[in-house]
This record gives C-alpha cells, structure tokens and sequence, in this order.
C-alpha cells in the first residue's frame, strides 16, 4: 500500500502519522512530497520496507521516530543516509542493533542526534559519529557502545553543547592528554558502566558547563573543586557511585548557581566542610550518603534555605542534629540521617520543619521520646525513628497526621499501650516491633481501612486477636509474633484475600488451626499489579518474619493467599508445637504454602514433605533430630537449611534449588550420598558446608555450577590439592580455610574477576602467591548500594533476604558477615601456610583499592614490607605478623595508623612503630650462643600413619629421642616455643618441611627442607590422627 493520497499535497511541510500501524505502507518513488520538511511517526508501527521508503523524501530535515518498535531487530536502513539535508535524527526507543553504518557520515548537515534506547555496539571513536562536526545535541544512552571518558571524536564538533550516554561502558584511554577541544560543553552527562579512571583533563577547558553526570564509572580522585571554580554557571554536579576519596575540599568563594549535588556512594572522609552552608546557600538537594564523613553536622547548613532534599545517610557522623539546621532550612522535605552515630534528642521545640515529608533517622543512638515538635510537620508522608533508644509512650497527636503513611518506630524502648483509636487516616504501614508496648489491640487501629502491613512482633501484648481484624481488606503482612496473645484466632482472619505474611507464633493462643488456612478450595491466584508505593521508604524497608534463624523481607508485588505461616511454638495449641500425624496432615493439604519451618522435634520415621506440596519454595529444618536419612525432593524448592543434624540429607528432584546451607550439622564422609559431579542445579548461588566433618578429595563437585557465587566449605577435612576447575565458575566468595588442602594456589583463580573474599587460610598451602591478588579488577564491579542483599523472586514478586553468617577468620579474631554485609566486604586471608613471593616480580596488593581485610600472616614471605600498601585506604585488618620481614614497618598513615603491634610481631628484623624497636638501633639480631648445642628431644612418635607433627613449648632437661617408625609418611614437622631443645636435623632428610618457630645459630648450615620461620599451626593441640607421647 502507497501513501498516494498524500501526493495531492505538494506543498506539505509537516506530517505527523502518530500512534498509526504502517507496516506495509511506504512512500512512493517519485513523490510529490518534495516541500516536506518534518516527518514525526512517534509510537507508530513501522517495518523495514517503510524505512527503505525514506529516500523519496529528500528535502526532509527532522525525522522523529520514537518508539516505532521495527519488527525484529534490524539495521538502520541504508535510505535514511540519502537524507543529505537531515538536521534532527530521533530514532529513540527502538529495536535498531549493529554498528552505526558509515554512511551516516554523509548527513553533514545534522544538527541533532538522538540513538538512545536500542541496541548499537561499537567502538565510538571508530564510528561516522566523529564526522558529524556541525553536531549540537548528542545522546547515546542505553546501548552498547564503548566510549572514551576523554571524548576525543568529538574534539573537532566546535558547536557541541550537549552529550549524554548512560548505560554503555566508559573507558579510560592510556594516553590522555592536555588537549583543548573546540567545543565548550553545557550538558555532560556520561553515567554508565566501565573504568573512567580519572577526571577526563578536557574538562580543566570548560567554563558553560551547567548539568554534568560522571556517575558509576569508578573514578578515583578527590573532589573535584575547580569544576566549580571554572564553571560559574554549574546547576547540577552527579558523581554518584564513583572510587573518589580523601576530604571533600569545596571552592574558597560562594558559587551561587549550584542546585544540586550528589556525591552519595564514595569513598570521601574526615570532618563535612564546616562553610558548607556558606559556599553553597543555593543548594536545593544535597546527597552525601555512603561515604565515611565524620565529625558532627555542621550548624551552617542552617544557611541553606532553600534545601528541600538533605542526605547524609550511611557515614560516621556523630554528635546531634544542630538546632540551625531544624531552625534555617524552612524548605526542608526529605531529612535522611540513617545509620549514623547521632545522639541526644530528635529535634528542639523551636524546630521549624512545616513542610518535611520524609524523615529517616533510623540507625542512630538518638534518645528521649518523640518530641512534640514533629506535631508541626502536618505534611509527613514517611517517619522512621527505628533502631535508637528512644522512649517514653506513642504520642497520641501520631494519629491525626493525616498524610502518613509510613510509620517506623521498631527497635527503640518505647513502652506502655497503644493510643486508643490510634488510626492516622492515610496510613498503609505500621512497623512496631521490638519495643515494650503493652495492653490490647482491641482500641488500637480500629478503622485503618488502607492498612497494607502491621508488625508488632516481640512486644508484651496482651488479650485476644480483635475480630475487627477482618475488615482491614487490603492487609498483607500481619506480624504478632513473640507476644503475650492468647485466645483464639479470629474466624475472620479469613476474610483477608490478600494476605502474604502472618506471624502468630510464641503467644498462648489455643483451639486448631483455621479450616481456611488449610482448605484446598481457596484458589492461589497471584495480584499481577503493584501495590500503591509512591514514597521510597515504603515495601523496600525489611520486614522480619523469622522462622528460626531466617529473615524475609517482602516488596513489590505480593500475593493474594497466604505464602508464609509461622504458628510454632503455640503450646496450646492442641499439641501443634509436637510433629505428629495430625500436624503433618494439616500441613500436607497447605497446597499453596511456599515457606515451612520444622520446630525443635524428634522427626523419628515421619515422613515430612507430603507430596502435595508442590509449591514449597524455602524449607528450613533447623535443630531437628533425624534418627533416619531423609529423602527431600520438593520441585520447587528454592532455599533448603538445615543444622545440628548428623545423618546424611540425599536430595531428589530439586532442579530449582538456588541456595544450599547445611553449615554446623555432624555430616560426616559424604553429603547427598556423595558429592557428586551430577549435583549442580543450574541457579544454584549459594553452597554452605562450613563446620562439618566432610573428608577426602573436593573432586568435580561443583564443577559444573553455572550460577554459583558462594561456596564455603570451610572447617572440614578436605585433602589435597585446591581444583583447577575452580576459576571456571563466577565464585566472588570462597571460603577453604581449615582443611587440609595442600601444594600450590591454582593459577585458574585469576580467571575469577568478580572475586570479592577468599579464605585459604590454616592449610599447607605453598609455591608463590599468585600476582592475580593483588588485580584491582577484582573489586571494579562490585556494587556499593546500602540496600541489603535480596534474592527476588519475579514469580512471586517476593524478595527474600538471607541472615546465614559467612565466617571469616584472621589470626586473631573472628568475623561473622550477614548476607546483607557480605555484598560490601572484600578481604584476602592467607594465613598459616607455606607461601612465598617471587623475588623477580614482587607483589604488592597496592591495586586493591577497596580491600578491607588483608592476612598474611604466619608464611614464609620475607624481604621489605611494601610501601605501596599504604594506598589500601579501606583496610581495616592488616597483618603481615611472624614472618622474615626486614626494614621499617609501614608509614603511620591514612589506615596503617590503626594498626598495633600484632600486626607486625614476630618479624625480628623489622623496626619501627608501632613495634617498640627503633630503626636507629641497627645492630644484628643473633641467637642466644648458650642455647648451642643444648638441645635435647623429648617425644616420640607412636603413630605409624602420621603426616605432621606439631610440638608446642618443649621444656629442657629432658632426655632422649625416640625413633620416628615409617619417617616417609611423616610430612611436615613443626617445634614450637623452644625452652632448649636440639633436633638432628641431618638425620630426617626426608621429611618435605621443617618449621622451627624459633632463633637458631646459622652455622648449623641448615638443609633446604628447614623452615626457620614461624607457623601458627604449632600452637593447636596434637589431632586425633597425630598422637605422640
């Protein structure tokens, strides 16, 4: 079909053909329409052979074609490049792929570009782009290009005013110079993925920059002042999510035209500039969160008038809020103080906040109750005081705040009962769990018809579930749990369609279970549709519902029948807290239930997972006694946990299996049977084995894993060597520390880019340490949001949020990391091995920017600390103890100031502080020459089978040594804590390694299997397989 009709319009100059099919359709050679001039086809269907129609338009000089949607993807057509007078391009929104094709460069004449939201690739200083020299307006965001931070195409585009790309990879070119451009940028806005590495220097020539974005593309330096200082006209500066350090050093003169800053997501520290207030008073939202500011807030943000957003979430700040900041900031809307250290009372009564609608204060240490000054925020849309010591009762004013809708006050000491008829008319969620609130339900909350969630679990409530319960229609998260309720549960509770959640354990209720929690009649029908959220803080908040040592936390979409019930530990309730036939019916016929936590039981031949259960998603069997193997093999089965139990699990038909945890259970041999090869759902992400008695070789167990990212077997009884195959699955978390792994660390690791810990500490590990550790790429990706870690289901719309602790241990402490901490933390322990470097090629670790845990202790490393190690800005643990390190200990700067002694003792060679020798003392560190020849042995061997024999504080004055029997299994010998003791060394030539953690005279002329280092292996006692007397 032809647009003939058209043709009777000779002098048309613009068509708009909008939200119109024309596939099918093009545009006759030979057209009358030589005057048209504007073409828009927005949200219009078209198709290739449209496209190809175009070049009988050749007068035209702006097409818009956003959202056309061309079936398939598909090329530009080659017709829109005979488009010679083309000044604007918008081909936004669309299915278009490949490179941009070289003859774009033919439509000199462009003006404006726009390729956003399709799906291009290339290298763009390679592109036709760079030819296109009377460009203005550029965007190219949300593609797959490859873009130079430094914008080097594009020098020669004199007329340029705007360039806008996120969403496509950002690089850093190797050798960017001091060139000036001939463009002079107002809009820049590069916010995308990649390594920009430092600020481009093309932008030390602008001066009518106005809006600029560097966000997410890792930069890291400090704070870039002079683009203030040079760019007077500057509205807007996003260096969000960047690597930018050091203090944040603003411009000595006021800029006046700054609106908006956001640095959230850094690296920045010290004290927040006290002028503040004064450099910047024209500032209308200021976000600084994720950082690591110190000191108190400073009171010149009372300046500041005109601030209606100020976020200083997620530092170190300390002290209280300043009375200039509640008094100055008449404007204020959203005050974010999240987890800090900020204390005293909330707010002064000369606060004068009218017109705040957000206020999150939760995570601090704030005291004294909830101060009357809040009443004069009518507009409150959002209040979260949780996680403080506040105190004192509910103000009874909370219930006429008209606009609420969030209400967090969990976790605080706040006692007393509930305000009669406390019901604010708007509020959807109520979050008071954790306090001392007592009394009854029956006058509280009565007619708050929009109430989407109510948690107050562990509390002292009393009496009985009111029956008006029923009528909150749009309820979906019910927690009561850890209460004093007793009664029956409400017939009414029926009513509640859209219920997900509801938490009635640890109370005294009594009489069964309701027929409509277990009738099969109810139909499981999912909402489809997003519950009303506009303000930020509501549904992405986690919602505890524990179910022994897991937390849920729910958002989004949810679900119109019931998907997790908790009525454990309800002792009257006809004997429900014991796993008998009858529970195990009730629970067999829960056909939409998707969460079960087995309580403390005796599972003796009960056969638990009835096969009804088809939609069981998290299965948790924690502190159960099994006196049988159980078979497990719901289909659905998401999440299995299972603990204190000490026969083997086999696992069936779990092809959906995302995480695994049976961490401290008596699992001895083998699990599943065995590891075998053929175990590896392909969406398992998580494997937790850690503190079992698993034994023998790790083999190809997971080798096959597509999707795994933790995997801890730490504190078991692995042998021999670390697989190769273990660099080819995307692990960022590998925890084998306590084992008996041994030889040298796979080089596959360095395949393994996203690596954020690795724990191969306590083994016999040896060889050199792979220089792939000390790779900055490891640490590039990883995401830096403070939102905790969440596994969402799009099936349900549920997003799950694990609490299983990783273990991770240095020297002298251990840490437990949540999964919601984990995603932040990134360490190395190497500790308690054989390990060495490479003279020839020396590591350093000083690329390991973001590094928070560094252990090497105990190894056989030596020469000169490095001093590039004191780049590591986000250390925290640091130890390089008991080795043979020589020279000054590291430069008392930035993190390496914290560090004490124990960082470095047991080095006898190393000077300076904190250690107390001086490097002014140069004198030599010999042995003790009465200790020659005075030693004696004093053990015997009486196991023939033994590897390594550890001997800890053998005292003098003993006398004779027995023969070692069978001395080529022995392995490894190691003497600790001497107090006078020789050992014939030349006599046991065949043993691999001898460790002596102790001075000895040099002229013994020790043979190459001795080790005259320290390994903290020598202090554990003697194991069951290693007995001497």
């Amino acid at each position: 079909m032809l647009l003939e009709p058209l043709g009777a319009f000779t002098n048309l100059e613009t068509l708009y053909i909008s939200r119109s099919d024309l596939k099918g359709i093009r545009f006759a050679q030979g057209s009358n329409l030589t005057n048209l001039k504007e073409l828009c086809l927005d949200s219009s269907s078209v198709d290739e052979n449209f496209l190809q129609s175009f070049e009988a338009l050749s007068s035209l000089e702006t097409l818009s074609m956003y959202g056309c949607g061309p079936s398939g993807i598909i090329p530009v057509s080659q017709s829109i490049c005979k488009l010679k007078h083309l000044q604007k391009l918008d081909i936004i929104y669309n299915d278009f792929s490949g490179n941009l094709p070289l003859c774009l460069a033919n439509l000199t004449s462009l003006q404006q570009l726009d390729l956003s939201s399709n799906h291009f690739i290339g290298n763009i200083s390679s592109s036709p782009l760079e030819g296109l020299t009377n460009l203005e307006y550029l965007s190219v965001s949300d593609n797959f290009f490859q873009i130079p931070i430094s914008l080097s195409p594009f020098f020669n585009h004199s007329k340029l005013k705007y360039v806008e790309s996120w969403g496509n990879k950002i690089f850093a070119e190797t050798n960017d110079q001091y060139l000036n451009p001939r463009f002079q940028l107002e809009d820049l806005i590069l916010s995308s993925g990649g390594y920009g590495g430092a600020f481009p220097k093309f932008l030390y020539h602008q001066h009518d920059l106005q809006f600029i974005d560097l966000s997410h593309i890792q930069m890291s330096e400090g704070f870039p002042y002079w683009l203030l200082q040079n760019n007077t006209k500057l509205e807007s500066l996003y260096l969000i999510n960047n690597s930018l350090s050091g203090p944040l050093k603003l411009p000595i003169h006021s800029h006046m035209n700054l609106s908006e800053l956001d640095i959230s997501d850094n690296f920045f520290q010290g004290f927040i500039t006290p002028e503040i207030g004064t450099y910047l008073p024209k500032l209308w939202r200021l976000n600084m969160s994720g950082n690591g500011f110190s000191g108190s807030i400073p009171s010149s943000f009372g300046n500041m008038s005109l601030l209606e957003l100020l976020d200083l979430s997620n530092n170190r700040l300390s002290g209280t809020i300043p009375e200039d900041l509640t008094i100055g900031c008449v404007s204020l809307q959203e005050l974010i103080l999240s987890n800090n250290s900020l204390q005293g009372q909330i707010f002064s009564e000369t606060s004068n906040l009218r017109f705040l609608y957000e206020l999150q204060l939760d995570g601090n240490q704030f005291t004294g109750s909830i101060p009357h000054s809040l009443s004069n925020s009518s507009f409150l849309r959002v209040l979260d005081l949780s996680h403080n010591n506040l105190y004192g009762r509910i103000p009874r004013w909370l219930g006429n705040m008209y606009f609420l809708r969030v209400l967090d006050l969990s976790m605080n000491n706040i006692s007393g009962s509930l305000p009669s008829n406390f019901c604010p008319s708007n509020i959807q969620e109520i979050y008071l769990s954790r306090n001392g609130l007592q009394g009854s339900l029956e006058d509280a909350f009565y007619g708050c018809s929009e109430l989407i969630v109510l948690d107050l679990g562990h509390n002292h409530m009393t009496g009985s579930i009111p029956s008006w319960i029923g009528k909150f229609s749009r309820l979906s998260y019910l927690i009561l749990g850890h209460n004093y309720i007793d009664g029956e549960i409400p017939v009414q509770l029926c009513n509640l369609t859209q219920l997900s959640l509801l938490d009635l354990s640890h109370n005294h209720l009594f009489d069964s279970i309701l027929p409509c929690l277990r009738s099969t009649s109810q139909t499981y029908r999912q909402l489809g549709r997003m519950l009303p959220n506009p303000y930020n803080a509501s549904m992405d908040k986690p919602l505890e519902f524990t179910t022994k040592s897991i937390s849920y936390s729910y958002q989004g979409r949810m679900l119109s029948y019931i998907s997790g019930i908790d009525l454990s530990c309800l002792p009257y309730m006809l004997n429900y807290s014991t796993v008998n036939d009858n529970f195990l019916r009730i629970i067999g016929v829960l056909s939409s239930l998707t969460t079960l936590s087995v309580p403390t039981v005796d599972l003796i031949a009960h056969h638990l997972l009835s096969k009804s259960l088809t939609t069981l998603q998290d299965l948790d069997l924690l502190v159960n006694f099994f006196q049988i193997p159980i078979s497990l093999s719901p289909s659905k089965l998401k999440y299995l946990k299972s603990s204190d139990n000490k026969n083997s699990i086999f696992i069936g038909n779990m092809s959906l299996l995302e995480r695994l945890d049976f961490s401290e259970n008596r699992l001895q041999n083998n699990i599943f049977g065995s590891l075998s090869s053929n175990f590896c759902p392909k969406d398992l992400t998580e494997v937790h084995l850690f503190k079992n008695m698993l034994q023998g070789l790790l083999k190809d167990s997971f080798h096959n894993c597509p999707s795994l990212v933790v995997l801890d077997l730490s504190h078991n009884r692995l042998i021999w060597r670390i697989p190769k195959w273990i660099g080819e699955i995307p692990l960022s978390y590998i925890l084998l520390s306590q084992n008996h792994f041994e030889g040298e660390i796979p080089i596959q690791l360095c395949k393994l880019d996203k690596l954020s810990l690795i724990d191969l500490s306590h083994k016999n590990l040896s060889g050199h340490i792979p220089h792939c550790l000390s790779c900055s790429s490891w640490y590039e990706k990883r995401e830096k949001s403070n939102q905790p870690r969440r596994f969402f289901n799009p099936e349900t719309g549920v997003s799950v949020q694990l609490q299983q602790a990783v273990e991770f241990s240095t020297m002298y402490s251990s840490y437990f990391y949540q999964a919601s901490i984990l995603r932040y933390f990134s360490g190395i322990d190497l500790s308690c091995n054989f390990l060495t470097v490479d003279r020839s090629n020396p590591i350093t670790f000083s690329n390991l920017g973001q590094i928070e845990s560094l252990d090497l202790s105990y190894n056989n490393l030596e020469g000169k600390i490095p001093p590039q190690l004191t780049r590591l800005y986000s250390l925290a643990v640091f130890s390089v103890a008991h080795k043979n390190f020589s020279g000054k200990t590291s430069e008392r700067v930035a993190q390496f100031a914290t560090f004490d002694q124990n960082s470095y003792e047991r080095n006898p060679l190393l000077c300076g502080l904190p250690l107390l020798k001086s490097c002014n003392n140069t004198s030599p560190v010999t042995c003790n020459s009465n200790r020659r020849n005075l030693w004696t042995w004093v053990f015997s061997m009486m196991n023939n089978e033994m590897k390594n024999l550890y001997i800890n504080r053998v005292v003098n004055g003993f006398g004779g040594f027995n023969r070692i029997k069978n001395q080529d299994d022995l392995r490894q010998l190691t003497i600790d804590e001497e107090e006078d003791v020789i050992v014939p060394i030349k006599s046991y030539r065949n043993i691999p390694i001898i460790t002596y953690n102790f001075c000895m005279d040099a002229s013994n002329h020790t043979p190459a299997n001795v080790n005259l280092t320290s390994n903290c292996e020598a202090a554990r006692p003697v194991k069951e397989n290693q007995k001497s007397e």
